[in-house]
């Protein structure tokens, strides 16, 4: 109890506060999500939820990648500077421009070779397949100006505002969309569109509150976030790999009706795991700030946060292991239950995901040095070497088991980091 008691002693109301805040917003878009899942079923049809589980997996995929690090960058220099306003808007600039060249970038690509594009990543080229592609390109084009902003509230502790913005954009708008088409290209456009508009009124709002801007702060400001983000954009890649590559071998492999079920099974590991999630949303800052100031106390904040999420995240396991059939049955349907083995293996996977979560934030915080991208590339080498041998078989068991082997290893490797961070 003494141990419990010098937790949340050394846990202010307003931290609580903003753990509170962030977690309610978290569960909120977590059950609109789900719903999502729901609607591309009944809304539209049962095709179109196969393409919408796997589009979800796709765009998990290319959005780290080029973001090129400045998803952690960005709040984590932030944090370092929080009582700095101009530096923090400064960062904020050079962010946005970065990400929209970028995702830029990427989009005249797909404009340009759509076909090539949508039998790399779909593995057909297909007008419908090439319509999808093009949307969802553009979706993810908006939707990284939207994570530059959120990573700037972020990083300025500005959970409200974060939050707010996050569930209208996460949760509201798709919402607006499923109900309003019945098409997924013509809902990916929508939303594509909305959010570049709603991201451009955000960003001048940031940007010009009687902030003078300077070309050579801008430059340096560069330097600092595109130094120590670039270290991790290859863990980035590696990362993103890890959660895209199991559907896309199984889409490839074994078709899109299995790769969708991952695609949903993976969106029951991230509804599980997001009171981890909701932590490391604080932690990246919060972590910058007291492994300055308080290093012992965000030891035992850190320890306390994982003994109590690990004890959860195995519950939660074993409730999902016993009644995921009767949650696709009414969840979704009758008919996708013959799938749910593939989901009893899934979500093995959350206990260790919900522990490397924790830890990301809090080495990413101590460290200049990527560990974190050294990890998850190791992790994702072992991975594919399993598929491999999963594919080689024609054997879907051994792909679906390589996420578990993976991220046991992430979780393991992140614990002996997390300790190296404390002992000292």
């Amino acid at each position: 109890m003494t141990f419990f008691k010098s937790i949340f002693s050394n846990l202010d109301k307003n931290t609580l506060k903003k753990y509170a805040i962030v977690y309610g917003f978290s569960i909120l878009g977590a059950l609109f999500n789900m719903w999502f899942f729901r609607a591309a079923l009944y809304q539209i049809d049962q095709e179109s939820f196969f393409y919408y589980s796997y589009a979800r997996r796709a765009i998990a995929f290319i959005y780290p990648i080029l973001f090129l690090g400045f998803g952690v960058a960005l709040p984590r220099f932030i944090g370092f500077y929080n009582s700095d306003d101009k530096k923090s808007r400064e960062m904020f600039i050079v962010s946005f421009i970065v990400i929209a060249i970028s995702t830029g970038v990427w989009l005249l690509l797909n404009v340009i070779n759509p076909r090539f594009f949508s039998q790399l990543i779909w593995g057909s080229s297909s007008d419908f397949v090439i319509r999808l592609n093009t949307a969802t390109s553009l979706f993810i084009f908006g939707f990284a100006l939207f994570g530059v902003i959120f990573a700037y509230y972020r990083g300025r502790l500005m959970v409200k505002t974060a939050g707010v913005l996050e569930f209208i954009v996460v949760s509201i708008l798709p919402a607006i969309a499923f109900l309003s088409f019945h098409s997924l290209a013509d809902m990916y456009l929508f939303l594509g569109i909305v959010m570049i508009l709603l991201n451009l009124v955000i960003a001048f709002s940031i940007v010009f509150n009687k902030l003078q801007i300077s070309y050579n702060n801008l430059v340096l400001s560069f330097k600092e976030l595109f130094g120590y983000g670039i270290k991790r954009v290859p863990g980035d890649i590696s990362f993103a790999l890890l959660l895209f590559l199991p559907a896309f071998l199984v889409n490839h492999y074994f078709g899109i009706e299995y790769a969708g079920i991952v695609g949903f099974g993976a969106g029951l590991i991230t509804f599980a795991t997001l009171p981890a999630t909701a932590i490391s949303f604080v932690s990246l800052s919060r972590s910058a700030q007291l492994l300055k100031t308080d290093k012992q106390g965000l030891k035992r904040e850190i320890m306390f946060l994982t003994i109590l999420l690990l004890i959860y995240s195995v519950i939660c396991t074993l409730g999902l292991y016993i009644t995921v059939d009767f949650i696709v049955e009414k969840f979704l349907s009758v008919e996708l239950v013959k799938y749910s083995y593939i989901l009893k293996i899934m979500i093995l996977s959350i206990p260790p995901f919900v522990v490397f979560t924790i830890l990301r934030s809090v080495i990413d915080a101590a460290y200049r040095r990527p560990y974190i991208s050294y990890y998850v590339v190791v992790t994702t080498i072992i991975f594919v070497l399993m598929s491999g041998i999963g594919i080689y078989y024609s054997s879907l068991h051994t792909i679906i088991a390589a996420i578990i082997v993976s991220y046991t290893i992430l979780a393991l490797l992140s614990s002996y980091r997390g300790y190296v961070i404390f002992k000292k």
